[in-house]
């Protein structure tokens, strides 16, 4: 059976985003044979207030060609390390971090998009074999969300191979499987969240946060950069303790992610964004 699967989830509520994307995606075709995936994200205006501040040069409110090449030298090698966001499997078959290729970063009413293509290693028959896309920021810093109009496109399949779904459907049963499955976990959650935030009160955590790392290399509140050949600064106790409390929410919120997604993986049906 021919199957074809986007999946474009939110993240347990418990832990924040910093920056917003509206998300498209375009499976490009080659005869009847998927090619590479075509993806355009539309920032927050926040965010993207921070990259036209950082990478618009002459001041006019978009990117010419060199400022997009700027771009892309600024905050894709960084984002190779959370995969860029993209999680394909072919046949249950991960295919792991792949880089994207023509990139090009426009802005347009004050929103910044970014337009790149990743290119599947080999061609995907969908009539044969299963495809599945994730697209979502693990750590949840960013929040990565179907756009309103025409989230997913198809270009130059033969049309009776396939047909397009809404995913926005097959999210919103996703939606309420992780509200049932959440009440598991809502005491637990509870009881770390004050023990937490009394740590965080008392130790001063809020300074190491401050420090924490935009997936994207910008943005990243509080961070100042350390000349190379000057001696980093010894961190203080108390900004020591306060990493380590970060370091302990993080392991907790992840461990939380991680059941609440075990207990909808195993409580929830298809989650196909697109089929035939």
């Amino acid at each position: 059976m021919a199957f074809l699967a986007l999946l474009i989830l939110p993240r347990a509520a418990f832990a924040h985003p910093h920056v917003f994307i509206d998300n498209r995606v375009v499976f490009m075709f080659a005869g009847d044979k998927i090619i590479a995936l075509t993806e355009s994200w539309t920032f927050d205006e926040i965010f993207s207030d921070q990259l036209l501040q950082g990478f618009d040069a002459n001041g006019d409110g978009t990117f010419d060609k060199a400022e997009s090449k700027a771009v892309a030298e600024g905050t894709l090698p960084n984002m190779k390390k959370f995969r860029y966001f993209n999680y394909i499997w072919v046949d249950g078959k991960d295919l792991g971090s792949i880089d994207p290729v023509d990139f090009t970063a426009s802005a347009k009413n004050k929103k910044v998009t970014f337009v790149f293509s990743v290119k599947l290693p080999h061609p995907v028959d969908p009539r044969t074999q299963k495809l599945k896309v994730e697209i979502n920021d693990r750590e949840y810093y960013v929040e990565v969300d179907l756009a309103q109009e025409k989230p997913v496109l198809f270009h130059g399949q033969r049309r009776r191979h396939l047909r397009a779904q809404d995913p926005r459907r097959h999210r919103e049963c996703l939606l309420r499987r992780l509200r049932e499955s959440a009440g598991d976990h809502a005491f637990m959650s509870l009881i770390l969240r004050l023990l937490l935030v009394a740590l965080l009160f008392v130790f001063g955590a809020q300074l190491a946060r401050a420090e924490t790392a935009s997936p994207f290399g910008v943005g990243a509140p509080g961070a100042e950069a350390t000349p190379s050949d000057a001696p980093a600064a010894q961190p203080s106790a108390l900004r020591r303790i306060g990493v380590s409390v970060v370091m302990l929410q993080s392991r907790i919120n992840r461990a939380i992610n991680a059941s609440s997604w075990r207990s909808r993986r195993a409580t929830s049906p298809g989650r196909s964004g697109a089929g035939s």
